[in-house]
C-alpha cells in the first residue's frame, strides 16, 4: 500500500473527526515515524531519562551501556501505545513515565525495568498510567546473571556450576572449601574432609564421595554458626558413606538439611536402616551367599565372628582337626558338618574354661540303630566336644552335625546328631583349663 493511496482512503472517510483519528494511526505506524538507535541515559533516574518521541510508535533503544540506564515514554494519554525494544546485548535499562504518569502503577521515580533483547508495549488505558504488554521486568526475576548462576528477586538461586574437588586436610579449618553446586569429591580416606560455604536459603550443594571404601567428613563452614541437620551448630560434621552422593539443602542462614542415605550414624562402620542398626560386615555376612560354606581341612582351625558366623563348617581331614571357639557371645551360630570320618583326635573346645556348654548328643549306633542321648546341663562345666573317643565312639564320623550357638556371654548350646562306633560314649567333656 503506497503512500498514496492512504491517503485517498482517508479523504474518503465522510466523518472527519473518523478522518482525523485513522490519519493519526497512520502516521504513527509509518515507517518515517519510527524513533531508532536510541542510547538510554546513563546513570539512570526519571530526571535525566532519555525521552522517547511523542509521534513514534516504535522505539529501538540499541545502547544500555550499563544496568539501569533510562528512558522515558511521552505523556499518558488514553489511546497512547509505545513499542519500545532494547536492542542492548546485556543490560536491563529503567523505563519510566513523564512527570507524575506511572507504569503498571508503580511508583514515578521507580520506573520499570526491562531486560535485554525483550520488546514491550506499553498502552495507555487511563490517563496518567501505561500498562505493559509482554516482556518481563528484570527485577521481577533476577538479581544477577552470569554464566553458571542465576540469583532471584524472590531469594531463589539457580546454579549450574560443578567441580572436581580433592578432600583435603584434617579438620574443619583446613578441609577443602565447596565453591560450586555439583561437587565431585576425591581423594576421601575417612580424614581428609570438604566444608560447605555459609549457608544461604535456596542454595543446595550435591556432594558426591567417590571413594569405594572410604568415608568423607564434611563439615558446615569454618568459624561460623552453621548447622548440619541436627549436629553441633558451627563444629557438628557430617560424616558420609563410602560411594555415596546427598544434597545439602539450606533452609535458612545457619541451617543446613541433608538428603538421601548418604549418612554414617554412630560409628564410621554402622548404617542406620528403619532404626535398626547393623554393622557393614554383619550385613555382607547375612548376604553374601557366596562365603557361606566354609571348608577346613587343617589339622587345626581357630573360628571367629568375622570369618566364620552364621556358616557352615566343613571338617574335612581324616587325621583329625582341633577346632577352637571364640568367646562365647550371645547371637554367634555355627555349624559344623564332618564330611571325612576322623580316626585321628578331632576335637571342637571352648577358647577358655569360662564359657561351658549345654545341649544335648543325640548318637546312633552304626550298626543296630540303637539311640542314644547324651546330656549337657547348665550345672556343668562342658567345655569340650570330643569327636573320636575310642575309635569313634563319641562320634566324628561322616556325616555327623554340631551346631553351635551363643546364648550369653561365657554360654554355649549344643546341639549334635550323628553316629558312633562300638560302645558309645558322651562326647561331652571338662579338658579347657
Amino acid at each position: 500500500m503506497t503512500t498514496a493511496t492512504v491517503q485517498a482512503f482517508i479523504n474518503s472517510i465522510p466523518d472527519k473527526r473518523v478522518a482525523v483519528a485513522v490519519s493519526n494511526i497512520f502516521d504513527r505506524i509509518s515507517p518515517n515515524n519510527t524513533d531508532t538507535a536510541i542510547t538510554a541515559h546513563a546513570g539512570g533516574t526519571q530526571a535525566a531519562a532519555m525521552p522517547l518521541k511523542a509521534t513514534a510508535a516504535y522505539h529501538d533503544v540499541t545502547t544500555v551501556a550499563t544496568a539501569a540506564d533510562s528512558v522515558k515514554l511521552p505523556p499518558a494519554k488514553v489511546g497512547e501505545f509505545h513499542f519500545v525494544k532494547n536492542s542492548a546485548a546485556a543490560n536491563a535499562m529503567q523505563v519510566y513515565g513523564s512527570g507524575t504518569d506511572t507504569i503498571d502503577s508503580v511508583a514515578t521515580a521507580t520506573g520499570v525495568s526491562q531486560l535485554a533483547g525483550d520488546a514491550v508495549l506499553y498502552v495507555c488505558l487511563v490517563p496518567g498510567n501505561y500498562i505493559r504488554l509482554g516482556g518481563v521486568a528484570a527485577s521481577e526475576v533476577f538479581t544477577s546473571l552470569t554464566a553458571t548462576t542465576i540469583s532471584m528477586a524472590d531469594g531463589g538461586y539457580i546454579d549450574f556450576s560443578n567441580a572436581a574437588v580433592a578432600a583435603a586436610g584434617s579438620g574443619q579449618s583446613t578441609y577443602a572449601v565447596l565453591a560450586d553446586q555439583i561437587n565431585a569429591v576425591t581423594g576421601a580416606d575417612a580424614t581428609v574432609g570438604v566444608a560447605l560455604p555459609a549457608a544461604s536459603a535456596g542454595r543446595a550443594i550435591l556432594v558426591i564421595n567417590t571413594s569405594q571404601t572410604a568415608t568423607l567428613p564434611v563439615a558446615p563452614i569454618n568459624a561460623g554458626n552453621d548447622q548440619i541437620n541436627s549436629l553441633t551448630a558451627g563444629t557438628g560434621v557430617f560424616t558420609m558413606g563410602p560411594a555415596r552422593a546427598a544434597w545439602f539443602i539450606p533452609t535458612s542462614a545457619t541451617q543446613w538439611y541433608v538428603t538421601g542415605d548418604a549418612a554414617i550414624v554412630g560409628t564410621p562402620t554402622e548404617q542406620e536402616l528403619d532404626g535398626r542398626l547393623a554393622t557393614v560386615t554383619e550385613i555382607n555376612r547375612a548376604c553374601d551367599v557366596s562365603t557361606r560354606i566354609v571348608n577346613a581341612t587343617s589339622s587345626t582351625l581357630t573360628v571367629t565372628e568375622a570369618d566364620h558366623d552364621g556358616k557352615t563348617i566343613v571338617l574335612d581331614l581324616a587325621a583329625g582337626i582341633a577346632v577352637t571357639l571364640p568367646v562365647a557371645s550371645a547371637g554367634l551360630k555355627f555349624k559344623f558338618i564332618v564330611k571325612t570320618t576322623f580316626t585321628g583326635a578331632a576335637t571342637i573346645k571352648s577358647v577358655s574354661g569360662a564359657d561351658i556348654m549345654i545341649g544335648h548328643a543325640i548318637m546312633g549306633n552304626d550298626t543296630d540303630n540303637t539311640v542314644v542321648n547324651w546330656q549337657a546341663v547348665a550345672a556343668s562345666t562342658i567345655d569340650t566336644i570330643d569327636m573320636l573317643g575310642t575309635a569313634n565312639s563319641t562320634g566324628g564320623m561322616a556325616g555327623q552335625i554340631v551346631e553351635i550357638e551363643g546364648l550369653a556371654a561365657n554360654l554355649w548350646f549344643v546341639n549334635i546328631i550323628g553316629d558312633a562306633a562300638g560302645t558309645e560314649a558322651t562326647p561331652f567333656a571338662n579338658t579347657v583349663a
